[in-house]
């Protein structure tokens, strides 16, 4: 889930970021439900209309995935999997909410790149 807050005149400062961990506690024996973490990540400072601000933001949005997902132990590939599916949701829940075309055009960017190459790794070697 990810939420805006709103300043004064309706501009959008910062993209609340909230990722649900439950399926990395569960995994790793949590007898509770987890509560959802989040993390504020401000965007105050850029111009989201600049393809470098909106790179600069989707930077900053995967620094916070990766820091409310994780940590897990990366020898368990299934862990290390879980972890990657929360962070590209929580990524594109918060590409969607923020609502800026540049920033959907490095979100798409960025994710063609990952998925080139992970096939790339998967692919035979000759």
């Amino acid at each position: 889930m990810v939420m805006h807050k709103v300043g004064l005149r309706g501009v959008r400062r910062a993209a609340l970021v909230a990722m649900t961990t439950a399926a990395l506690g569960a995994s790793i024996g949590a007898q509770a439900q987890p509560e959802p973490r989040s993390q504020v990540v401000s965007y105050a400072d850029l111009d989201l209309s600049k393809h470098a601000d909106a790179a600069k933001l989707y930077a900053r949005l995967r620094r916070v995935a990766s820091s409310v997902c994780g940590p897990v132990d990366i020898r368990d590939l299934s862990l290390k999997r879980q972890q990657r599916e929360c962070e590209e949701q929580a990524v594109a829940d918060a590409v969607e909410q923020v609502n800026s075309a540049q920033l959907t055009n490095v979100h798409e960017e960025k994710a063609s790149m990952r998925v080139a190459q992970r096939r790339s790794m998967q692919s035979p070697r000759s």
